[in-house]
């Protein structure tokens, strides 16, 4: 039999093939004009324009925090040094400023330096 006769196998799909086919066509064709007036929209409608970019912003806010989640910062109640170099006590290793360090003399021959911090609670992971 010639293609295009009845029960000839030929390059054609069959009808569910065909009419998914139209149908992902269609469907792509829609989503294109969805986009192309929603760029229209956000570009000339500046009230459109900030209520997406607060959603957009909101969204990447909930995403960011799940994959890089806010420590809380804990600080030192109390810092000592076994020793230091005049100007660079051992409080300046925690004060907070990144100007300024401890810096231990250069005996570790005869002694490792020590720095100590102490909080005035435990960590959760020590507990």
């Amino acid at each position: 039999m010639r293609p295009g006769r009845r029960g000839a196998r030929g390059g054609r799909r069959g009808g569910v093939g065909r009419v998914i086919g139209t149908i992902i066509r269609t469907l792509m064709k829609v989503v294109g004009v969805a986009v192309l007036i929603g760029g229209i929209v956000y570009a000339s409608y500046a009230p459109f324009r900030t209520w997406t970019n607060t959603q957009v912003n909101t969204v990447e806010e909930k995403v960011l925090g799940k994959v890089h989640p806010d420590l809380a910062q804990i600080h030192a109640f109390a810092t000592t040094a076994s020793a230091a170099v005049a100007g660079h006590p051992g409080t300046a290793a925690d004060d907070g400023f990144t100007n300024t360090y401890w810096e231990a003399p250069d005996n570790v021959a005869t002694q490792q330096p020590l720095l100590t911090l102490t909080f005035d609670h435990r960590s959760p992971s020590s507990a």
